[in-house]
């Protein structure tokens, strides 16, 4: 595990940094949003990638977005469901996550949303958010929890979100909490057990 945690910090640690975006772009919060979104979901990737490696496992797949959505049909209409990261073992899907650089309600909302019909599908999904901030008042995250589509929320780094403190400024920067980190990376190992 403790390769993995290296290998993990060293990712966010070299990918962080987003001054050139910021003082190069006209819309230099949303790339910055799309840069830091897109590291949350490649440290995932990694976690998955290597605890595969560990435990022997070949027959694994990574895909998200759209290249794995499933479609939810009614009477007169229908809609494409996923997430960031959908893992699969042996063709059987086994993993969902979300990933954000910050979790407010409406993404919170929204992810509740789009897990629940991976959880529809199979109750042993497992159905996980993976945040570098936490940006959710205490009353909501629990209200969404209690709703049961998400097993577990994860928040790399320590403190409520802060605007105009963006931690991809060297001056705001914030670490990866290794103890979340290893919670992280215990759940996945977890789920990857089970289908061996």
């Amino acid at each position: 595990m403790e390769s993995i945690i290296n290998n993990v910090i060293d990712y966010y640690n070299s990918q962080i940094s987003s001054d050139v975006i910021y003082e190069q772009n006209e819309n230099a919060g949303g790339k910055v949003r799309q840069k830091n979104g897109n590291l949350v979901e490649s440290m995932v990737k990694i976690i998955i990638q290597e605890l595969c490696k560990l435990n022997n496992i070949n027959e694994y797949k990574i895909t998200g977005k759209s290249e794995d959505s499933i479609r939810i049909t009614s009477k007169n209409g229908y809609i494409d469901a996923s997430v960031d990261v959908h893992m699969s073992i042996n063709n059987k899907s086994v993993l969902f996550s979300e990933c954000k650089t910050y979790l407010d309600k409406c993404y919170l909302d929204r992810a509740n949303s789009d897990l629940l019909h991976f959880k529809k599908l199979d109750k042993n999904n497992s159905c996980i958010i993976v945040s570098l901030e936490n940006a959710v008042a205490t009353n909501a995250e629990n209200y969404f929890l209690d709703e049961g589509n998400i097993d577990r929320i994860f928040y790399l780094v320590d403190g409520k979100r802060s605007g105009s403190k963006p931690i991809w400024k060297s001056e705001f920067y914030k670490p990866i909490n290794i103890d979340v980190l290893k919670e992280l990376i215990n759940h996945i190992d977890i789920v990857i057990k089970q289908y061996i």
